[in-house]
């Protein structure tokens, strides 16, 4: 296989409140990761996971998560049937890091014989959403700063 990371986005554990999440998981930080991959073999590799590892900043390798339905956020899914020869397809990997530890890297080892591919890239943050002010009733003048009178 080839593997190309795309991207990694940095999620909210409140993304995957539709599921039941026991108490460790739910202390968990999600990433999602967009990945381009290739049969480059001549081999079937119809339904087979992507071998791509998260790896945190303890050093530790983690799997990405599955999903039972579509993850709307990150729709996590094997490589298709008639994954063969030169088929190439698009995907996106979710991976739950513990807490105390973020996301350094991709890893990629396609055979134990050799080092891992790692990759090292820009993580997108999470995007807040900032509650809007509301104008107290009746408010017609702006608030004054700090200082001012």
């Amino acid at each position: 296989l080839e593997l190309t990371v795309n991207s990694v986005k940095t999620g909210r554990i409140s993304d995957l409140a539709s599921y039941q999440l026991d108490a460790a998981t739910r202390k968990a930080r999600p990433y999602y990761v967009r990945v381009q991959v290739k049969n480059v073999g001549t081999g079937d590799m119809s339904r087979a996971g992507i071998p791509l590892y998260a790896v945190d900043s303890r050093n530790s390798l983690i799997q990405s998560s599955s999903f039972n339905n579509t993850f709307a956020k990150c729709p996590s899914k094997p490589l298709p049937a008639g994954f063969t020869a030169n088929k190439s397809v698009s995907g996106c990997l979710v991976y739950l890091v513990p807490p105390g530890a973020s996301l350094v890297e991709m890893s990629y080892r396609p055979l134990q014989a050799f080092e891992p591919i790692t990759w090292k890239g820009t993580i997108i943050p999470a995007v807040t959403k900032k509650p809007a002010k509301k104008a107290k009733k009746g408010d017609t003048k702006p608030a004054k700063k700090k200082g001012q009178s």
